[in-house]
């Protein structure tokens, strides 16, 4: 790699570890614990996989929520649950529809 690109690199990287928030610190400024924030999460993702159900939206993967939603949106573009669906699969895909995510959060705990 020349140097150039090595000193760029090199004062990205030192303006991110400058600008890096601790997560409990994060936590603590909002006023939450990390089990209030795993609490909340888990609230979360009911209200979202209930919502799934109740617009009888298949779960079975991402492609199927995105499939069957964008179908219902057609139909009901100003619906606001749908709306919520929408916005929170796109932001939140991760959080909601990793399957291996509750695995991962249990065995932290």
């Amino acid at each position: 790699m020349n140097y150039e690109i090595e000193y760029e690199l090199f004062k990205y990287l030192c303006k991110e570890v400058d600008e890096y928030v601790p997560l409990q610190k994060l936590l603590h400024n909002n006023g939450l614990t990390f089990k209030e924030s795993l609490r909340k999460t888990d609230d979360y993702r009911r209200n979202y996989f209930d919502m799934l159900e109740q617009y009888g939206i298949n779960r079975r993967n991402s492609v199927s929520v995105c499939t069957d939603l964008m179908k219902l949106l057609e139909k009901n573009p100003k619906d606001k649950g749908l709306q919520f669906i929408y916005f929170a699969t796109l932001t939140d895909i991760g959080l909601l529809l990793d399957c291996n995510w509750l695995s991962i959060r249990t065995s932290r705990i």
